[in-house]
């Protein structure tokens, strides 16, 4: 466009010029043809008028007596006809009395007039002066002789045109620069800063607009584009972005955290995130349209890596690697298969029982004075069935929040010693003590369950503390929080197994927990049913016994 507007201005001033010299051409040529025309009439009138005085009576008036003169001479009669002609011979010469010339000498004593002369075959001046005896002399002066002087005076005009042209080309250039150069040097970040043409104001003013709309818009997918930034880096899922040239384009650092990839610069090959070599081959297929969801592993974590095509108008313009940290829910799936095959261990072992004392009974393969024992023993299989049942029960009710009784304030002192006087005679016929001490004041929430945090802490330790021995219960008292700890005195949990204790079904004691009559849901049970008092629960243990410390919030 620079280019463009300057060329232009240039050519406008050119032909603008060129229609000035036209123009003056024309107006000089004219000015000059009517000026010589002027001259030429009055230098044939001064002719005519000192001829006039040279012609005497005989027929030709004594002019052809004369010097042969540059310009035409005609003698003629009143009525016209032609008495004699210095460059025709007379009597070949009709008569002239219509021509306007004759006519007006006739009438006003001369008379002037252009024509073009079919005999000379070119144009002519005639002057005509009416004579004292009524003749008239007429004088005519040929075309050719006119143009002549102008020819001589237009070659210096000419070679002066030439070189005001070329002025006037080098000035056109200057000044469409100079009228140019304010346009391309607008500051275009600051258009009104910069004094200009009025006319071009407006269009300065509308730029400006238009730079603080753009700027706005600018602004606003900045702030947009940080909010965004800021998501992706804040994001726990890792995002990583990869175009259609292999390179990466967006991630964050939880991508290269959940994949142990290495630092890299957005633009670089995704290879230098140096991840696995099976990833880079999923990245790879993703490009090419396939969508890919696989697991890995690593140390003790799971991630989940989602490869997703980014398509636009059928082709593939890059993927989207979305990685998630599934280590939580891949465990809780091995927390389920585990729960389902304990499940079915402990429901299947006093099931099996029952059926075959049933199957027996059926048969009559009992004797009578057995009858009894074996009642017995299907009673108490079906009592360790039902214990199984209300506990897991219990655990699904805790899951989903606990049990829809009222909350309330109860004395946790009261409840221990409750506990305490139903299992007392447990205690005693293992010859285990049962040791209480401490106070507090009433807490707030579901007294039955406290009862079953505190019976299934002090029955765990009654089952595997080796007799004689002894159980402490302790219940203290700080400004926030009510605490409570149940001590026994048995074989210890090892470090391994402590993370583990309160899941179901879990026994540390492998070897002696056979011994160990149980649901093995006890300890799973009291860590929910704390979680729905908001409280916290610890574990500690060594070779000389295991404590249970737990803190419940007294509002």
């Amino acid at each position: 466009m620079k280019g463009k507007l300057q060329k232009r201005i240039f050519g406008s001033m050119l032909k603008v010029t060129g229609l000035v010299l036209a123009f003056i051409l024309l107006l000089f040529g004219i000015i000059a043809y009517q000026s010589y025309t002027h001259r030429v009439q009055d230098d044939l009138y001064d002719q005519a008028l000192y001829l006039s005085y040279t012609i005497d009576g005989s027929k030709t008036g004594g002019l052809d007596k004369l010097p042969p003169l540059k310009d035409r001479v005609t003698l003629l009669t009143k009525e016209g006809d032609v008495l004699y002609d210095s460059q025709v011979d007379s009597e070949k010469l009709k008569s002239h009395k219509d021509r306007p010339e004759f006519k007006e000498a006739l009438k006003s004593g001369f008379g002037f007039e252009k024509r073009y002369s079919i005999t000379l075959n070119e144009q002519t001046l005639n002057y005509a002066l009416q004579l004292q005896d009524g003749r008239v002399l007429r004088l005519s002066k040929t075309v050719s002789t006119l143009i002549n002087p102008l020819i001589q005076g237009l070659i210096p005009l000419l070679i002066t045109i030439f070189f005001l042209v070329l002025f006037v080309s080098y000035a056109a250039k200057r000044i469409s620069r100079q009228i140019v150069d304010p346009i391309n040097h607008i500051d275009l970040d600051h258009p009104t800063d910069l004094a200009l043409y009025e006319e071009i104001r407006p269009l300065v003013q509308r730029i400006s607009m238009q730079n603080r709309a753009l700027e706005r818009t600018l602004k606003r997918e900045r702030e947009r584009q940080n909010e965004f930034q800021w998501m992706v880096n804040h994001m726990s899922e890792g995002l990583i972005l990869v175009d259609n040239h292999e390179r990466v384009m967006i991630f964050n650092n939880s991508a290269l955290y959940l994949l142990a990839a290495h630092k890299i610069r957005r633009g670089e090959h995704y290879k230098n995130l140096r991840v696995n070599m099976s990833l880079e081959e999923d990245i790879k297929k993703g490009l090419k349209g396939q969508r890919i969801r696989r697991i890995f592993k690593r140390d003790k974590a799971a991630y989940e890596i989602n490869i997703h095509p980014v398509e636009q108008k059928g082709q593939v313009k890059g993927v989207v690697l979305l990685v998630l940290d599934v280590t939580e829910r891949e465990e809780m799936e091995q927390y389920r298969r585990e729960f389902t095959a304990n499940v079915s261990h402990e429901l299947k072992t006093p099931l099996t029982s029952i059926m075959g004392f049933g199957e027996l009974l059926s048969q009559g393969m009992i004797r009578c004075d057995d009858i009894k024992d074996v009642g017995s023993r299907v009673q108490s299989e079906a009592e360790r069935l039902m214990a199984l049942v209300q506990d897991l029960l219990k655990l699904a009710q805790l899951e989903e929040g606990g049990p829809s009784s009222k909350k309330g304030r109860f004395s946790p002192k009261a409840v221990i010693r409750r506990v305490l006087d139903d299992l007392g005679p447990i205690a005693k016929k293992k010859d285990i003590h049962l040791i209480y001490s401490g106070e507090s004041g009433d807490l707030l929430g579901q007294e039955k369950l406290f009862y079953e945090i505190v019976y299934n802490l002090v029955d765990n330790a009654i089952k595997y503390t080796q007799k004689p021995g002894q159980v402490e219960i302790l219940l203290e008292e700080n400004i926030n929080n009510i605490l409570l700890s149940v001590r026994d005195e048995g074989p210890g949990i090892d470090d391994d197994d402590l993370p583990r204790v309160f899941e179901r079904f879990y026994r540390a004691d492998k070897s002696h927990s056979s011994q160990v009559q149980g649901t093995g849901l006890g300890l799973s049970i009291v860590k929910h049913a704390v979680k729905v008092f908001e409280g916290t629960i610890d574990v500690a243990s060594s070779s000389k016994g295991t404590t249970f410390k737990m803190e419940f919030p007294k509002n």
